[in-house]
C-alpha cells in the first residue's frame, strides 16, 4: 500500500493514512475494505479520531447503500492504519516500536468501535447521532439481549464471589 505520511496545504499539515476496514452487522457477512483517511495533524486527539472515524463511516455508508448492506444493524467497526516508517519511533523491526504522538489517537479505543447501545463509548455515540439521518446502528440490539447468556454467566460468577 502506498502511504503518503504528510501534505501542507495552505499551512495545515494533514496526515493521510490507508485504513483496512472490518465492518460487522448484525446477522449479516461481515464487509472488509480498504480506504484513505485525511486528519489534520494539529487537532486534539479526540478531534482527530473523531475525523478519521467519521471519513471511514462516510465512506461505509455509500458503501453500504451500493451493496444493499443494512447500516442500522451496525455491531463493530475494527480499524488497522498503516502507518508510514517516517512516523515510527524505534529501529525498523523492533517489537517495541510505536507511532509518534501525532497517531496516538488509534491507541485510545485500539481503534475498534462498538455500536451496540450498551457496549458504545462517546465516540461511537457521536458517531450515531451524526448519521442518525442515514440510519446508522438504529435498529442495533444491545450485546446484553443479542447474548443474554453471557450476561447470565457474569452475573452468575459475581453473585458466586460476593456470597463467599
Amino acid at each position: 500500500m502506498k502511504f503518503i505520511s504528510t501534505t501542507s496545504m495552505k499551512n495545515t499539515t494533514y496526515l493521510q493514512a490507508q485504513v483496512n476496514v472490518i465492518v460487522t452487522f448484525m446477522e449479516e457477512e461481515q464487509l472488509w475494505y480498504n480506504t484513505k483517511v485525511i486528519v489534520d495533524w494539529e487537532l486534539y486527539p479526540l478531534n482527530r479520531e473523531f475525523f478519521a472515524l467519521d471519513q471511514v463511516v462516510d465512506d461505509l455508508v455509500n458503501r453500504t447503500v451500493e451493496g444493499k448492506r443494512d447500516i442500522s444493524r451496525l455491531v463493530k467497526i475494527s480499524l488497522c492504519y498503516t502507518v508510514p516508517d517516517s512516523d515510527w519511533i524505534g529501529t525498523k523491526g523492533e517489537a517495541d516500536r510505536v507511532p509518534i504522538a501525532r497517531w496516538d489517537f488509534i491507541k485510545r479505543a485500539n481503534a475498534q468501535y462498538y455500536f451496540q447501545p450498551d457496549q458504545r463509548d462517546l465516540m461511537s455515540d457521536l458517531i450515531v447521532e451524526r448519521y442518525w439521518d442515514d440510519n446508522v446502528a438504529v435498529k442495533t440490539i444491545p450485546h446484553s439481549e443479542q447474548f443474554p447468556e453471557k450476561g447470565k454467566n457474569k452475573k452468575s460468577k459475581n453473585k458466586e464471589v460476593l456470597t463467599k
